[in-house]
C-alpha cells in the first residue's frame, strides 16, 4: 500500500473543499494571490466538488477537482495530481472549458464572463510548472478573451522557485511531503501548517480515508 501524503486525493479534498474547513481554502488563496493573512475571510464560497474518475484513492488515475468562487466574480478550480501525464492534462483542460461556460445561461452573453483560473497541483518529477491563456500565435496582443480571465496553471509542488512567496514555497513543501511523518517535519515552525498537519492526521485516524473509498467503489458499482 501507497504512503498516506499531503497530495493523496481524498486528503486534499476534504482539506480544501468541505465547510468546516474554509480557513485553509482561504489560506491556500492567501499563498496563491501573495495576500495578507484573513484577506479572503468571509470572501471565499466553496462548492462540493465533483468527482472525475472514480476509483481507489491511491490510483494514478483518480483526480478530485474544488471550486471555489471569490467575491462571486473570481471562479477558481483546485485539482491535485500524483503524477500527471499528457492525457489527464488534456482531459483537465477540457473539463476547465467546460466548466468555464457552465457559468452562462442560454442567451446570456459572454462579454462578461467571471475571471476563471485553473490551478493543477502536481506531484511528478518530470512535470515543470507552468501557464496557459488564450492568445492569437501570431498576435500576442490579441486574445480570445482578456488576458486574465481564462487561465490555467499546473503548480508542481516539487520544483523550486525564486520567484514565489515564502509562504507558498512553505505550503508547496509540505504538500510535497512523501509521507505524514514527513510533513509533521516540515510543518514545525509554522503555526498554520501545523494546524493543517493536525486537521489531516485527525481525519486520517478516523479513518475518513477508508469511509471516502467505500463510497468511491459503491459509485464504480
Amino acid at each position: 500500500m501507497q504512503a498516506i501524503k499531503p497530495m493523496t486525493d481524498g486528503i486534499f479534498k476534504y482539506i480544501f473543499d468541505y465547510k468546516e474547513n474554509i480557513e485553509y481554502t482561504e489560506y491556500l488563496l492567501e499563498c496563491l494571490f501573495n495576500e495578507r493573512d484573513d484577506a479572503f475571510k468571509e470572501r471565499v464560497k466553496v462548492l462540493y466538488a465533483k468527482t472525475l474518475d472514480k476509483s481507489n484513492y491511491h490510483n494514478r488515475g483518480y483526480e478530485t477537482d474544488v471550486m471555489v468562487f471569490i467575491d462571486e466574480t473570481i471562479m477558481i478550480n483546485l485539482e491535485a495530481y500524483i503524477g500527471f501525464p499528457e492525457v489527464s492534462k488534456k482531459k483537465s483542460f477540457a473539463y476547465m472549458s467546460n466548466l468555464f461556460y457552465s457559468q452562462f445561461k442560454e442567451g446570456d452573453s459572454l462579454k462578461t464572463p467571471k475571471i476563471f483560473i485553473q490551478y493543477n497541483f502536481v506531484k511528478d518529477e518530470e512535470v515543470k510548472s507552468d501557464e496557459y491563456r488564450m492568445m492569437s500565435i501570431n498576435d500576442e496582443h490579441v486574445w480570445l478573451f482578456d488576458s486574465d480571465i481564462f487561465v490555467y496553471r499546473v503548480i508542481n509542488v516539487g520544483e523550486e522557485n525564486k520567484n514565489i512567496s515564502n509562504k507558498l514555497k512553505r505550503l508547496l513543501k509540505f504538500l510535497n511531503s512523501d509521507n505524514m511523518e514527513e510533513a509533521r517535519i516540515r510543518a514545525k515552525g509554522d503555526e498554520k501548517l501545523m494546524s493543517l498537519y493536525e486537521k489531516m492526521s485527525a481525519y486520517i485516524n478516523g479513518g475518513g480515508l477508508d469511509k471516502l473509498n467505500e463510497i468511491y467503489q459503491r459509485e464504480r458499482h
